[in-house]
């Protein structure tokens, strides 16, 4: 993607694509425009959800809209993507990416993984078809087995006490003993299999709690 400054115009954003051939004489047939639409977009969001890093919280709509549209050129596919971490210090992450890909991918894939402080859930989709990646369809991947009804609500709330000793931070929420009925929270439809809590403690190199 380039911008080109014209003095009647303004400002135009443009995509330049190349492509090359390997016989003689070859390059006689005019240029052709793919024409292949993907929406284009990427955010991390946290346990809380809030924003981590860069990234758009709009990509999560299911109403995107055509600032997103990105032409991914000859043979490819668009994709949606979503990976949900459970880190070492106990929050989450999830991120959400919709984007272009390679046309022999498959359509649908999950993978796992995990150890005994990291656990994963990676999954993407691919659809052909102009701007077909418009939907948050790859969610259902995320959602609770048969037989098991969905988490709708969790209460929500973290709480940092490392360096507490020469700063004292105060639990208004009261998250660590018994979390405020104000930290209730809906579960997003990747988030219903269950609510969870987390403690992660740290120690230093003789074995001290910090």
């Amino acid at each position: 993607m380039a911008r080109n400054e014209t003095e009647n115009l303004g400002s135009i954003e443009y995509t330049t694509c190349k492509e090359a051939c390997d016989e003689r004489n070859c390059n006689d047939q005019p240029a052709v425009i793919a024409g292949n639409n993907c929406y284009v977009c990427s955010l991390t969001m946290d346990q809380l959800g809030n924003m981590v890093g860069m990234g758009d919280m709009s990509c999560l709509n299911n109403d995107i809209n055509d600032t997103y549209i990105w032409d991914c050129g000859k043979e490819s596919v668009c994709q949606t993507h979503m990976e949900v971490q459970w880190l070492p210090l106990g929050n989450q992450h999830m991120t959400f990416e919709r984007k272009c890909g390679r046309a022999e991918m498959p359509e649908g894939e999950c993978i796992t993984g995990s150890s005994n402080a990291w656990i994963y859930k990676d999954c993407w989709e691919s659809c052909d078809g102009n701007l077909c990646n418009d939907n948050m369809n790859i969610e259902h991947n995320f959602a609770p087995t048969d037989g098991h009804q969905p988490i709708e609500e969790c209460f929500s709330c973290t709480f940092e006490e490392l360096g507490a000793e020469w700063m004292p931070e105060v639990d208004f929420e009261n998250c660590k003993e018994a979390p405020n009925e104000s930290t209730k929270m809906a579960c997003p439809n990747w988030a219903k299999v269950g609510c969870f809590v987390a403690d992660g403690v740290q120690k230093n190199d003789d074995g001290e709690v910090f």
